[in-house]
């Protein structure tokens, strides 16, 4: 919704108008203006609705004495005198006073001889039309208008006006609340459509969606104010960044008497595409189509959080902030909140003392807080949207980025330095306080960036067996029987698998028929004395008798036994049977029981930290349990891409980007198996990135049928100053740039 006050940003006497003897001019106010009182709380207030402009004003009752008493035949000073007397201490001081006529003056709502003049005017409508010529070309937030929908959303206002009644209301609660239940009844499903959203394919469809949704959004408005008695000057589309965004404009809700009727023309967007939102979730939940719960978690996403983020954010001037306002009964507060920071920023840069023209302030100290966390939300969108601009496009994009980068920094900048310099014809910025005011604010932001940052460095692991005992092949051969199967306990000597080697059989008999052979050549060689001849067999002998040692030395490793109790792990073991095995290839992997770790997988930007921490405590929290400390007794220098967990993985709901790896053999040890990474031939998923292994010795008791688990591993960590922290990232932001532009 586009804003519903078109308040001056400013009524403060450094405006641009400047005047002399302001006492003894007549000021004449507008005879086509109209009043309405209203009633916000304690604070009553008029409305000034400019029904030439379309604009609406509000002033208090002090300032609203005063404008009563401008009818062109009095002067500022006589009705400044007459309110004086009439309000007593609550009139209007002098400074007040002036910035309230100029801004009378500069909002065309009151004239002086000097404005009517045509030189006056021809200037004025000149500034007019070239502020709207730049408004619509500007390429960081052009407005398009497309019309006025008034007699269009008339049409339908009595056929759906009736939901925001307390019927409609009644309904909107229970459709709301029907949607909330779906969602909870199916949260399982909740992390795979989350997946389906980021994909690439469904962006295009995530931004149809949420367009036609701001549609909505803003016929609500236009219902909303049409139920109430209100009208539509027009409607179009802003594209702020790009990014289309629908607006209608409903300032006519300003003469609502009614502040209900307000808060709910201001809430009828969220309320529409909540609603919307909630008849998503109940389809979401109960189709099985991929293609309509995709799309209807598009628009679950779209109309909750992101509606959410945005318009229920009082930081920025969308609906919440006008609720906000309703509720407190402070029309203009991020106008003031504005004035008392510029009138503070003033006093402390150029020593130029200023005050507020509406008098004092309700909660002025909630006001100034206000101001200034709105200011730092606005400094964090300008950079977010900048950095976003800058990626979008490399050329288009990058172009943008600068201009708001002029627009919003660097013009107010050059202003400030304009004014240092010169000053103005009725002001002089005093250049002393200048230079203390920077020199505080330098020997500041020094003591900001000297601070030491301290980051948290966090990795994601998995409850391990330790030491893990692989299991090998000790031969090659067929497998002619699994004894055991995954998940199964054993002791020391049980028989695991039993291979088969027809040819290692047939050589071995062959051997002991040729050691039989020789053994009786060399009893005749000695009963025929023929020592030369036996001596020759003998050795002979022994060479066939040491081959007959390492063949049956072959044939007892073809049973392949436990060499330690513990737990047998390994994936589809059963169908190794009759599947052919190499010497020294991975069977599976004996866990000892009763004895388990935590393994962490550590990235190559948190190596350094965690390399430091060797021997010290650290956190340790296993998904479903209470976190529990620990002490990280080793990182492996060597890293590797390859995950011998699966369980870590994004593609089983892991904490690490992967890309799957066929290594071409479905006998590839999987799951929490042991260390595979010596066995090329075993590996199935690769991380995009390189990992260093991490052991952490936790307390047995914490890791009872926890086996599998997975969780994080992490502690706080110095990462160094803060300006080394900001440097580091612009350097990094830099690399990828470059990066970027050499692939591109």
């Amino acid at each position: 919704m586009e804003s519903l006050t078109a308040t001056s940003d400013s009524l403060s006497p450094d405006a641009q108008h400047s005047c002399v003897d302001l006492g003894g001019v007549v000021l004449t106010l507008r005879d086509d203006l109209r009043f309405t009182l209203q009633h916000d709380g304690s604070a009553d207030t008029y409305l000034i609705e400019d029904p030439v402009r379309t604009k609406f004003y509000r002033v208090g009752i002090s300032e609203f004495t005063f404008i009563s008493l401008l009818d062109g035949h009095v002067t500022i000073a006589e009705a400044h005198g007459l309110a004086s007397s009439a309000l007593a201490a609550e009139a209007l001081a002098d400074h007040e006073m002036a910035g309230l006529c100029r801004w009378l003056v500069e909002n065309q709502l009151a004239s002086t001889p000097a404005s009517l003049s045509s030189c006056r005017m021809a200037q004025q409508g000149g500034r007019e039309r070239l502020r709207k010529r730049l408004a619509t070309l500007s390429p960081i937030s052009p407005k398009l208008r497309l019309g006025n929908p008034d007699r269009a959303i008339g049409a339908i206002a009595p056929l759906l006006g009736w939901w925001f009644s307390p019927f409609g209301f009644l309904v909107w609660m229970l459709v709301l609340g029907l949607g909330l239940m779906s969602l909870f009844g199916a949260a399982d499903r909740i992390d795979q459509s989350a997946q389906s959203v980021i994909d690439r394919n469904n962006w295009i469809w995530l931004a149809a969606t949420w367009f036609l949704l701001k549609l909505v959004h803003e016929t609500a408005h236009g219902l909303a104010c049409k139920r109430f008695g209100g009208s539509i000057r027009e409607f179009g589309i802003i594209l702020f960044m790009l990014i289309p965004l629908p607006y209608v404009d409903v300032t006519s809700a300003w003469r609502f008497r009614s502040r209900l009727h307000r808060i709910l023309t201001s809430a009828a967007g969220v309320m529409a595409e909540l609603m919307v939102a909630a008849l998503a979730a109940i389809l979401w939940s109960r189709s099985s189509s991929p293609l309509v719960t995709q799309h209807a978690f598009n628009v679950m996403l779209s109309g909750s959080l992101i509606t959410l983020l945005f318009n229920a954010n009082p930081l920025m001037r969308f609906d919440a902030y006008y609720i906000l306002t309703d509720l407190l009964g402070m029309p203009n507060l991020a106008t003031h909140a504005s004035q008392v920071l510029r009138t503070a920023a003033r006093k402390f840069f150029f020593g130029i003392d200023g005050s507020m023209p509406h008098g004092q302030l309700r909660w002025p100290w909630f006001v100034a807080g206000y101001g200034v966390v709105a200011l730092i939300w606005r400094i964090a969108m300008c950079v977010a949207l900048l950095i976003a601009a800058e990626r979008m496009l490399w050329g288009a994009g990058l172009v943008l980025a600068m201009f708001a980068a002029v627009l919003w920094f660097v013009l107010p900048l050059a202003k400030a330095i304009h004014f240092l310099i010169w000053g103005t014809s009725s002001c002089q910025p005093d250049r002393r306080q200048f230079g203390k005011a920077i020199a505080i604010v330098s020997l500041l932001v020094a003591s900001i960036l000297s601070l030491p940052w301290y980051g948290h460095s966090r990795v994601p692991a998995i409850v391990d067996y330790e030491p893990m005992v692989q299991v090998r092949a000790p031969t090659k051969g067929f497998v002619k029987r699994v004894a055991v199967r995954s998940g199964q306990y054993v002791r020391a000597g049980q028989v695991l698998v039993e291979l088969e080697n027809q040819p290692l059989q047939w050589k071995t008999a062959e051997l002991v028929a040729q050691a039989e052979q020789s053994q009786v050549r060399a009893r005749v060689y000695a009963a025929s004395h023929r020592t030369a001849a036996c001596e020759v067999e003998l050795q002979q002998l022994a060479a066939i008798e040491a081959q007959l040692k390492d063949r049956r030395q072959m044939l007892a490793n073809l049973v392949i036994r436990a060499s330690d109790s513990g737990i047998v792990i390994g994936d589809a073991i059963e169908s190794l049977q009759g599947t052919y095995v190499a010497t020294g290839e991975s069977l599976m992997t004996l866990g000892p029981a009763g004895r388990r770790r935590v393994r962490a997988l550590v990235p190559q930007r948190e190596l350094e930290y965690f390399v430091s921490r060797v021997g010290q405590d650290v956190r340790v929290q296993i998904d479903g349990s209470p976190g529990s400390e620990g002490c990280l007794e080793h990182v492996d220098p060597r890293g590797d891409t390859h995950l011998s967990h699966d369980a870590l993985s994004a593609a089983a709901g892991g904490a690490i980007a992967t890309s799957t790896n066929d290594p071409g053999d479905d006998r590839s040890e999987k799951g929490i198996a042991g260390d595979a990474s010596d066995d090329p031939e075993s590996r199935g998923f690769e991380a995009t990135e390189t990992y260093f292994a991490a052991t952490v010795r936790v307390d047995q008791s914490m890791l009872q049928n926890q086996l599998g688990a997975t969780g994080w591993v992490g502690f706080r960590s110095h990462r160094g100053t803060v300006a080394a922290v900001l440097w580091d990232l612009v350097c990094k932001w830099d690399a990828r740039r470059r990066q970027t532009l050499q692939s591109g």
